[in-house]
C-alpha cells in the first residue's frame, strides 16, 4: 500500500507543491497511474481497504476516467472514517 501511494505521488503534478515542488523530471501527470491502480486492486484483492480504494480513485481520475473514480471514492469514504481520516479529507 505504500508502494502505492509513492507510485501515485509521483503520478499527481497539482499536488507536487505541496510536497515540496517536486517536479520537471520525477513528477508527470498519471507517469505510474497504472501502476499504483494495479497494486491497488491487489490489495483490494486480499480485502477491503479505504486508503487502497482511495488510491484506485486517485490513479483512475488522473487517467481520466472521472466517473469510475468518483464511484471509488463513494466507497472508500466509509473505510476512510476510521482508517485515515486525514485521507478522508483528500477524497
Amino acid at each position: 500500500l505504500e508502494l502505492a501511494g509513492i507510485l501515485l505521488r509521483f503520478s499527481n503534478e497539482q499536488q507536487a507543491s505541496a510536497w515540496g515542488g517536486e517536479r520537471g523530471r520525477l513528477v508527470q501527470d498519471c507517469r505510474y497511474g497504472k501502476e499504483a491502480a494495479m497494486l491497488s486492486k491487489v490489495i483490494l484483492g486480499r480485502g477491503e481497504s479505504g486508503r487502497a480504494r482511495c488510491i484506485l480513485a486517485w490513479s483512475k481520475f488522473l487517467d481520466g476516467e472521472h466517473g469510475s473514480a468518483a464511484g471509488e471514492f463513494c466507497a472508500a469514504l466509509t473505510s476512510l472514517v476510521t482508517e485515515d481520516p486525514q485521507m478522508l479529507e483528500e477524497a
